[in-house]
């Protein structure tokens, strides 16, 4: 069974009332602490966890996942979640960056993993492509056929140039570009 939680409160509670057929959760979690440390930990096939709060605090003691989890960039800034991560038993991970540039998420995608470690983004600025190529190799392949925009956001000194990273460099493995 899938679950869709938009908001939760009461992170120990929810997980101890959570039924047990449920296999594939999105959790948004923004507010209130987690005090209750109880270990129940509970295996996922998917998780997603948006937004979410003391992530290393959720994956120690009520949830990991199996085959697929997605976080999102601010999840990595926590203090020690990226050795966790890296050493998690789960097929794939995916960050949902919104920044391309970020030092943690660059520092992530450097360390080898037992899982295949893949970007979720939809934009870049054009001043960027050079700078965030590294990151293009992590895009799913459902990524790389979504549209993906690049904002214009500085004078385009060699059009030539430009045109040539869109189409026949970097960035011509996104099928669909938005420029705006």
């Amino acid at each position: 069974m899938k679950m869709i939680i938009q908001r939760c409160d009461d992170i120990p509670k929810f997980f101890q009332d959570l039924p047990a057929s449920v296999t594939q959760l999105s959790l948004n979690y923004r507010e209130g602490v987690i005090q209750n440390d109880t270990e129940n930990l509970r295996k996922f096939r998917k998780l997603n966890l948006y937004g979410c709060k003391e992530t290393l605090k959720i994956f120690s003691n009520y949830a990991t996942a199996t085959e697929s989890l997605t976080i999102d960039q601010q999840n990595i800034e926590e203090q020690g979640i990226i050795m966790h991560l890296i050493q998690m038993d789960c097929k794939k991970i995916i960050v949902r960056a919104n920044n391309l540039k970020h030092n943690q998420l660059i520092e992530f995608f450097k360390y080898k993993s037992k899982s295949i470690k893949f970007i979720e983004c939809d934009s870049i600025l054009s001043s960027q492509i050079e700078e965030v190529q590294w990151a293009f190799q992590y895009f799913t392949q459902k990524q790389q056929d979504k549209f993906f925009m690049i904002q214009l956001d500085s004078k385009i000194d060699d059009a030539d140039l430009f045109f040539e990273q869109l189409f026949n460099r970097s960035l011509k493995l996104f099928k669909n570009k938005k420029i705006y």
